[in-house]
């Protein structure tokens, strides 16, 4: 009887261990799943600002013409990859005053800006732009009464309907 117990509870015990073993790969792989599904949404993000900032380039649009209209002084750049490299680059040829960027690797950045993160207390900001998929992120950190926050695919998609309805080709 007590080895029929024994054998019972270490069955159990087996079961057990493989039940809750594949809890933890399940949980784990869900994990893996979504961080490659984030990775993908900001991929393809990228690629389709790029596209569009690309589009506009060919049709001769100026995308930073947006500030012409705007009293924006103290701009932002949120995101210091390639796009946010690139939107500061052209900001500065177009002599268009940057006064941060934001990134949630600042520590990590070197660049000709203050750097800060989303968690540091920024300066007075009229405008940032938002070169991530994150726009909801930063609305969130971001609570200055005057601060319009903007997607950079944003302003080019205006600027190619604008584009498009005045008759340019």
């Amino acid at each position: 009887m007590i080895s029929f117990l024994w054998i019972v509870s270490c069955i159990a015990c087996v079961l057990l261990g493989r039940y809750l073993g594949n809890r933890k790969t399940k949980k784990k792989a869900r994990q893996m799943l979504s961080k490659k599904n984030e990775l993908q949404v900001a991929s393809n993000y990228r690629a389709d600002v790029l596209y569009k900032w690309l589009v506009a380039e060919k049709k001769g649009i100026n995308i930073l013409s947006i500030f012409n209209n705007t009293e924006a002084e103290n701009v932002g750049i949120y995101g210091y990859g390639i796009v946010g490299k690139q939107l500061a680059n052209d900001m500065k040829e177009a002599q268009i005053k940057i006064t941060c960027i934001i990134d949630r690797n600042a520590h990590n950045l070197k660049c000709d800006y203050p750097v800060y993160t989303l968690d540091d207390k920024l300066p007075e900001l009229d405008m940032v732009i938002v070169t991530s998929v994150n726009l909801n992120e930063v609305k969130n950190h971001i609570k200055q009464a005057n601060c319009k926050i903007i997607l950079l695919r944003d302003i080019l998609e205006l600027a190619i309907e604008q584009k498009q309805g005045s008759g340019g080709k």
